[in-house]
């Protein structure tokens, strides 16, 4: 088990995030204040993916392509699943 505070910090050490120069919002774009178990991984962050990711109990989404692109930096959403 994993907080997603110590996740983030780990990826971003490991990936070096802030000596990368990106126009894009990268990160945490849905926030989460629960234990992390189980993590699933796709290129984009679409519907379906999100469903599946909730049917097999995955507590954190890493995806490729976020949902946010400009304007909103993160959603706040404390349940697990929202529609």
């Amino acid at each position: 088990m994993i907080s997603e505070s110590e996740l983030v910090k780990d990826l971003n050490d490991y990936l070096n995030v802030g000596q990368i120069e990106d126009d894009t919002h990268n990160g945490i774009q849905i926030d989460t204040d629960s234990t992390i178990q189980k993590i699933a991984f796709a290129v984009d962050a679409r519907r379906e993916v999100i469903e599946e990711a909730v049917e097999n109990d995955a507590d954190l989404l890493v995806t490729h392509h976020g949902m946010i692109w400009d304007g909103v930096k993160m959603f706040f959403i404390n349940c697990k699943y929202f529609s």
